[in-house]
């Protein structure tokens, strides 16, 4: 530890909870897939606002780089440190959450909470986050979230409040105003909220968000096309999304979902159990649990076969009816077929998952994704499909298999996120994942290490093949490219704002390729 480290902690609040030792350190040198060059010095554990801008008034003193961790499930090395002499911030502490206010439908949370205590705080209510939360949410926090990106809803965001690298307090949007606006609309002027959402936290560190609330649906339903391939997925995914409702479109190739059937029965009887309790019918849970039967029995001789997966939310039943017939005239016109809508089903009452960061059999797991336009998915998807048969072969004989999974979100993007999975030791944060966790023991060999460097390789050969067709990305942190791509213009504005902010940049170093 060196001299400017310890006068660091020295300095610090003496009722921080700080955690020096060495299993903590091992462990936050690695996220989802990456493991990092170097461990932190310390984590440090913040219980209020005000200790975050201590922290910081301290690492501005003494010349400490702090990286924001969030919970840690980046799978882009942008939670890892750069260097030994970093302090790592957990902010899992900070985890107050004002009361729903329903006059003005926001919600403030401190940045340390998870996306799933702000839904079980609504439930049974009539609202819901406007945003949509990650799939992560049971463990994830809104500060991390919101400051790797999502791919939709941030417009729901509507204020922040950002301890910067000195320590000042920053509020911006709606709140900036003062706490009776604070449920307005989020700007007056510059919006400058936007700067801090998918920055990777290299501008500070998201200590309270006011989220936008929206009215709960009414009515939701769910159906499901088969379709021949990963691109003719696309290609139905692009038409659906021309209608004027709004569904929520997931596609999956068939063996992904034959993966559902391959977990644990004590996994499959808990998530059939979890999600026939979200009916709320008994003729609903009936005809849900035939489809839950159907689901593995199901034949699919062509491990091309996919299926498209759609959420409809509609104000009535007439209103579900007509969106209902108009996808399935749609999807049948284009060659898509009708079949079992189990699996939506499952997605909707089961939004949380972590199980999802191993294979069907423990297997190591890591995405690539590109974000589009929806008139864009399927040169994205031909671009995948494309790479897939190319490299397919070779990596299976290289013990690494490849799937894919895509969404549409009706007049805002669409999304493509094509999969590596392999054997190879799992790393700290996969118990999060669940029992196959405490089930698989790989040991490290040099075969393991091979395909992990092999997928690093694939990875990045991928990302360029995407970037080359126009695609765009979250949760930057040290793996896609960003102010390459950037305009000459773009780029020093932003490297003017970073300088006068972190002028010795301590904050989140290597992020967004600062």
């Amino acid at each position: 530890m060196s001299s400017n480290s310890e006068s660091f902690l020295n300095s610090l609040p003496s009722d921080l909870s700080i955690d020096a030792s060495l299993d903590t350190l091992e462990k936050a040198a690695n996220d989802v897939f990456f493991t990092g060059d170097h461990s932190p010095f310390v984590v440090l554990y913040p219980d209020s606002i005000d200790q975050v801008g201590s922290i910081w008034t301290s690492a501005s003193d003494y010349d400490v780089p702090i990286v924001n961790r969030g919970a840690g499930l980046s799978y882009t090395a942008g939670v890892l440190p750069n260097s030994s002499n970093t302090a790592l911030l957990d902010l899992s502490k900070l985890t107050k959450v004002s009361p729903p206010n329903l006059t003005d439908r926001v919600i403030t949370v401190e940045a340390g909470v998870r996306w799933q205590m702000i839904d079980e705080l609504l439930a049974n209510g009539r609202y819901r986050l406007a945003i949509p939360p990650p799939i992560s949410g049971s463990r994830s926090t809104v500060g991390g979230a919101i400051a790797q990106g999502l791919p939709v809803g941030l417009e729901s965001v509507i204020g922040l409040e950002v301890v910067l690298p000195g320590g000042e307090l920053l509020k911006v949007g709606a709140c900036h105003w003062g706490d009776k606006q604070r449920g307005c609309h989020r700007m007056m002027g510059a919006d400058l909220i936007g700067l801090f959402m998918g920055s990777g936290g290299i501008l500070g560190t998201i200590v309270r968000a006011h989220l936008r609330l929206e009215s709960q649906p009414k009515i939701v339903s769910h159906r499901s096309y088969s379709t021949r391939n990963l691109t003719h997925s696309a290609e139905v995914i692009t038409k659906l999304s021309a209608t004027e409702a709004n569904p929520l479109l997931i596609a999956l190739p068939i063996k992904r979902v034959r993966d559902i059937a391959t977990i644990g029965v004590r996994e499959k009887i808990k998530l059939a159990w979890n999600t026939l309790r979200s009916c709320n019918t008994n003729g609903a849970r009936l005809k849900l649990f035939f489809q839950l039967s159907q689901l593995s029995f199901t034949p699919h001789d062509d491990e091309e076969v996919a299926c498209v997966h759609v959420t409809i939310e509609a104000t009535s039943k007439v209103e579900s009816s007509r969106v209902i017939a108009e996808l399935d005239a749609l999807a049948v016109s284009h060659g898509a077929i009708p079949v079992s809508s189990a699996v939506p089903a499952i997605f909707y009452s089961r939004p949380y998952s972590l199980r999802g960061m191993l294979g069907p059999r423990g297997e190591r797991w890591v995405p690539v994704h590109g974000i589009s336009a929806i008139s864009g998915l399927i040169e994205l998807a031909s671009c995948t499909s494309e790479f897939m048969d190319k490299q397919g072969e070779n990596a299976v004989r290289e013990g690494i298999s490849m799937t894919w999974m895509m969404m549409s979100w009706p007049g805002k993007c669409a999304l493509i996120e094509p999969m590596f999975l392999w054997s190879a030791p799992l790393l700290p944060v996969h118990s999060l994942a669940g029992d196959i966790a405490k089930r698989v023991v790989i040991e490290p060999s040099k075969e393991a290490s091979q395909r992990t460097d092999r997928v690093i390789q694939l990875r990045e050969m991928l990302i360029q093949q995407l970037d080359e067709c126009g695609a765009l990305h979250l949760q930057l942190g040290k793996s896609y490219a960003y102010r390459e791509r950037l305009s000459r213009t773009a780029d020093q504005i932003l490297s003017a704002i970073k300088k006068e902010v972190d002028p010795k940049l301590l904050c989140s170093p290597g992020n967004l390729g600062f």
